[in-house]
């Protein structure tokens, strides 16, 4: 891992996963929780993650390419329009 790679990892306390696979989301989740970053929610619907985007803030996203209702350019596009 690089400095520059050390820094980012430091600078990132939350992460959403959005992925319709549950073993997916909890392959990532894990893989964040190695590096230290504890504050990780996962969901499995857009909505319920735009819904959660919202109420809070995260440093990090995640998101599956091909969802059930809604794509992840899609989902990308609606948060890029959240106040």
């Amino acid at each position: 891992m690089t400095n520059g790679d050390e820094k980012l990892i430091k600078a990132i306390k939350s992460v959403l996963i959005l992925d319709d696979d549950e073993v997916a989301r909890n392959l990532i989740a894990n893989h964040f929780e190695r590096m230290g970053i504890t504050n990780v929610e996962t969901f499995e619907f857009a909505t319920d993650a735009l819904e959660a985007c919202q109420a809070r803030r995260f440093d990090f996203v995640v998101s599956d390419w091909k969802l059930q209702g809604m794509s992840g350019l899609a989902f990308f596009n609606r948060l890029r329009n959240l106040p």
